[in-house]
């Protein structure tokens, strides 16, 4: 019964990895508990990106990668193309997240940097896409 009991154990760890760390993996309601873009950047009506913050969302998808996983609050932080997030697991899931050792487990100070890094880089890439943006407005006037 033992064997059977740890192969079960490590067929759905390997499901939910493939399930929840895939590039491409998206959280929802139904593998996360909570979902929040700490920075968001969403385009206006004048074509411009905007900077929104703390906004709760339904789903986390395009995810381009996990950078950090802070084991207290059960929440790995993810960029994906447009926003900063962090997702939060209930204790069944995070069991298996804690256990995931590609993702930095971080906490403290090292953890407000890499999010503060993160932050930065993508406040950074979305002033260069609206300095563009401008710029081709400008042009397309002239």
């Amino acid at each position: 019964m033992m064997k059977y009991t740890t192969k079960r154990e490590i067929a759905l760890l390997i499901f939910m990895l493939l399930n929840i760390f895939v590039a491409k993996a998206q959280f929802t309601s139904s593998n996360s508990f909570m979902r929040k873009a700490m920075i968001s950047y969403q385009r206006d009506d004048k074509g411009y990106y905007q900077k929104v913050t703390d906004k709760t969302l339904d789903i986390v998808d395009n995810i381009l990668c996990n950078y950090a996983y802070n084991k207290h609050t059960r929440t790995v932080y993810v960029l994906t193309c447009n926003s900063n997030c962090a997702v939060t697991f209930d204790k069944n899931e995070a069991k298996y997240v804690n256990k995931v050792k590609l993702i930095p487990h971080l906490d403290g100070e090292k953890l407000e940097t890499i999010i503060e890094n993160a932050n930065t880089a993508l406040s950074n890439r979305y002033a260069e896409i609206n300095i563009l943006w401008a710029k081709h407005v400008k042009d397309s006037i002239i």
